[in-house]
């Protein structure tokens, strides 16, 4: 891949090609892509134009650990205004911690709790950034610029095993849910913090859940899996690769809704490294070290609300289809009942995300009679806007046998 430098600088010794991408980030509005480099600092990808940011048009900052001049990026991540925030691998200034603002303006932070060894980046819904240390006895970083344009307010604390419930310091991944949650994947199984704002305060420890395990003793969560990877779907539950295949769990971790290995699955390798699921269409991929293979979930992103129109397919449901019936366009985890024009209940739910599935079955596992049928949608009392009345939503469904 071969990019523009906007300054017209070369830098001796460096390729016009950009290898070891390590970390990619995609802007939540305009679509621009981020690819870091482990060498040559970061591509952003708009549409046909290529520009590459380096110590010489940017805050980045060389690596101290190199002869060469190399930017090192560890990680990357957008916050919710746009922002991305790049983790600059052993940063020779200190300033291990860049944003590149959504006004196009770059900074660097240096209260970084003197932590150089940075890669993957998580930022949680308070705007703490998690950050991975790549030194096997320094667990993970969090950080907090608090006011943008004042450098003495900025926090920053080292979670270890020594001041938190962390099981080793060997952390390999950060993740951040749709509740503000902050899941640790170490190589003892998972740590969740809720903290929120109070991250910083001595108190934030994080949990670890106790869970049945598979000969029916309590255990902690994934205790003795190697977890290098967490992602979040459209339904708030986690998919989690480790060195022994992927899991997937419920929003709180508490139960184990499937688990993929070469045994039961076309998974190349038991290793994964890593797990990214599109939202929008709840396509999980699946990455290995023998390659990529996808699964399409059930879970979708969902609103606060429910759309005007729900979308659904297929629709109508003709008497030769046996497969699901997805009801898209509902606000998160929305209840869903559907009954015949009778006002009769035949099936309800509860939205995965922002997607209802249904078998054309009713309670008893027979498939519903011919006919028009209704669906009734209303916003989970979970995830509705404090005092904001309840979003409904109605539609229906023509099912032919």
């Amino acid at each position: 891949m071969r990019g523009e430098n906007p300054d017209n600088t070369t830098t001796e010794g460096r390729s016009d090609d950009l290898f070891d991408i390590i970390t990619i980030a995609v802007h939540p509005e305009n679509g621009k892509v981020y690819a870091g480099s482990f060498l040559e600092g970061i591509m952003e990808v708009d549409g046909d134009r290529l520009t590459l940011y380096n110590e010489n048009n940017s805050t980045l900052e060389i690596a101290s650990t190199d002869q060469l001049p190399r930017v090192k990026i560890g990680g990357l991540a957008f916050d919710a205004e746009g922002n991305l925030w790049v983790s600059n691998h052993s940063a020779a200034g200190g300033k291990s911690i860049a944003m590149l603002g959504n006004d196009g303006q770059w900074r660097s932070f240096s209260k970084v709790c003197n932590q150089d060894d940075l890669y993957q980046m998580a930022v949680d819904e308070s705007n703490n950034k998690w950050v991975v240390i790549g030194n096997e006895q320094a667990g993970v970083l969090v950080f907090n610029e608090n006011e943008l344009d004042d450098d003495t307010d900025d926090e920053c604390r080292t979670m270890t095993t020594g001041n938190s419930s962390l099981p080793t310091n060997t952390v390999n991944c950060v993740s951040a849910d749709l509740d503000g949650d902050v899941w640790v994947g170490t190589s003892d199984g998972v740590v969740i913090f809720e903290c929120g704002s109070g991250v910083f305060e001595d108190n934030c420890r994080g949990t670890r859940r106790i869970v049945k395990g598979e000969d029916g003793f309590n255990a902690y969560l994934l205790e003795s899996e190697n977890v290098l990877t967490i992602a979040v779907d459209g339904a708030n539950r986690k998919w989690v690769g480790t060195s022994n295949g992927v899991y997937l769990l419920s929003p709180s971790g508490e139960e184990q809704m499937l688990r993929f290995t070469t045994a039961n699955s076309p998974l190349f390798d038991d290793v994964i490294y890593d797990i990214v699921v599109d939202q929008l269409t709840g396509e999980g991929f699946f990455g290995t070290a023998k390659g990529i293979l996808s699964y399409q979930g059930d879970a979708v992103a969902g609103g606060r609300f429910n759309k005007s129109e729900l979308e659904i397919y297929p629709n109508p449901v003709r008497a030769d289809y046996e497969g699901p019936i997805a009801i898209n366009g509902l606000a998160r985890d929305a209840n869903v009942k559907i009954t015949d024009l009778g006002g009769r209940l035949v099936y309800e739910t509860q939205a995965l995300g922002g997607q209802a599935v249904w078998d054309g079955r009713d309670y008893n596992g027979r498939r519903a009679n011919s006919g028009v049928y209704l669906v009734f949608a209303t916003t989970n009392p979970r995830n509705a806007v404090f005092e904001a009345k309840p979003s409904k939503a109605v539609a229906k469904i023509v099912l032919l046998n």
